[in-house]
């Protein structure tokens, strides 16, 4: 999850180097032509594609359109996404954040989501083989699985902003566990109709 200043080509591919930068150039990317970009590009007449696609040629990575109308091609990415935003507009409805912070509550908030497993555990499996695979093993070849905390001092000092930042994504966290979570975790049981045991 980036965030740009605006929908200009410098600033998604000031986002797109940034996120290079971080986790190296993937092989391939593959989007939708976002109706919000298409938008952008008519309304500011600057949207200049052989730019985002000469830095990704640059890197060696390719980038791969999905059909307009075609966002089934990206399913489970656009799902994730959408619910991501969902609880962000619910977690930040009331509140108000700089720049720098948003960028924050933005990256700590698909920390988290990058957190869900997206391959299951069965019941009765070792717990010594390590757990659910999740995006992050993915991304950075291990998982977080807890939320890092910051602790503060009750004195008041200069980490006001810094405590808002840890309430928001508490609050986010929250939110994600109640509304999203829950329905991703398979359940097992009464899945299907068994007879009652009999004599």
């Amino acid at each position: 999850v980036e965030m740009t200043e605006s929908y200009s080509t410098d600033s998604f591919l000031m986002a797109l180097r940034r996120f290079m930068a971080l986790h190296g150039a993937p092989s391939r990317f593959q989007s939708d032509q976002g109706d919000q970009l298409v938008a952008a590009s008519k309304q500011l007449a600057t949207w200049d594609w052989s730019k985002v696609e000469t830095v990704c040629t640059e890197r060696g990575a390719t980038w791969r359109l999905v059909p307009t109308g075609g966002q089934h091609y990206n399913g489970q990415a656009e799902r994730i996404i959408g619910l991501l935003k969902l609880c962000l507009a619910r977690t930040l409805e009331d509140k108000r954040c700089s720049f720098q912070e948003m960028a924050t509550v933005l990256q700590e908030a698909a920390q988290i989501v990058n957190s869900r497993p997206i391959a299951r555990v069965k019941p009765g499996e070792d717990p010594a083989s390590g757990g659910p695979i999740t995006p992050l093993h993915l991304q950075l070849g291990r998982a977080s699985i807890e939320i890092p905390r910051v602790q503060f001092d009750t004195a008041p000092s200069l980490t006001k902003r810094l405590k808002y930042l840890e309430e928001i994504k508490a609050d986010f966290w929250k939110k994600w566990m109640a509304q999203v979570f829950q329905g991703q975790v398979l359940a097992h049981k009464w899945r299907k109709k068994c007879r009652n045991a009999q004599v």
